[in-house]
């Protein structure tokens, strides 16, 4: 499927620019040394299969740690790893870390986002 999104890495500060201006953006933080965050990115790529879903802005926290400590600062949420934050308008409208990383908790927290004024 051409149309299919993917994880973008967000891997500068354009890519952060970016993201923090976009009418929405899902940013997921992943350590791809740590187990439990392997998980949630199986999560995260199964959520990615859905009809519908938003690109997912990967930040590789063991490459781009600095990119990761931008986002705390720019959004007021603590970092976890690993974690999904959505963004509209530059605000966290929703987060969550570890477990609570679910294809049907991201597909419900966007469709949310989308839909709120």
């Amino acid at each position: 499927m051409a149309n299919t999104p993917t994880f973008v890495p967000l891997a500068d500060d354009a890519a952060l620019d970016a993201a923090f201006t976009a009418p929405l953006a899902v940013v997921f933080k992943h350590s791809t040394t740590c187990s439990l965050s392997a998980v949630a990115y199986e999560e995260v790529a199964q959520y990615l299969k859905q009809p519908g879903a938003e690109p997912i802005q990967l930040v590789d926290l063991l490459a781009f740690r600095s990119i990761s400590n931008a986002i705390e600062t720019r959004s007021g949420v603590r970092h976890e790893s690993p974690q999904v934050l959505i963004l509209k308008d530059g605000a966290v409208v929703w987060n969550a870390s570890h477990r609570r990383i679910t294809p049907q908790t991201i597909a419900a927290a966007v469709a949310a986002a989308r839909t709120s004024a």
